[in-house]
């Protein structure tokens, strides 16, 4: 009976370090508050990056599609005041 209860608490130590060690690599290898708000900051930042670089590719594609009607219009008054 007694080495049962010796063999008993044995495994409950081990699972008890086995926990504690499980505990501190986990704990380790997850970034600080401070490192995972910057890491989301910066995510946020290429998004917003990223967002801002497709809102100038459109409005230069419209300005260009502006200008060339523009030369478009200016081509036809040209033509209709020769007549």
């Amino acid at each position: 009976m007694y080495v049962m209860k010796v063999i008993w608490r044995s495994v409950l130590c081990a699972l008890f370090v086995i926990g504690l060690t499980y505990g501190f690599l986990a704990h380790a290898t997850e970034p600080e508050g401070h490192e995972k708000a910057l890491q989301e900051t910066h995510e946020a930042t290429e998004v917003v990056e990223h967002e801002k670089g497709e809102a100038a590719t459109e409005a230069l594609e419209m300005e260009a599609e502006a200008h060339s009607e523009g030369e478009e219009k200016t081509h036809e008054t040209k033509g209709e005041a020769d007549h």
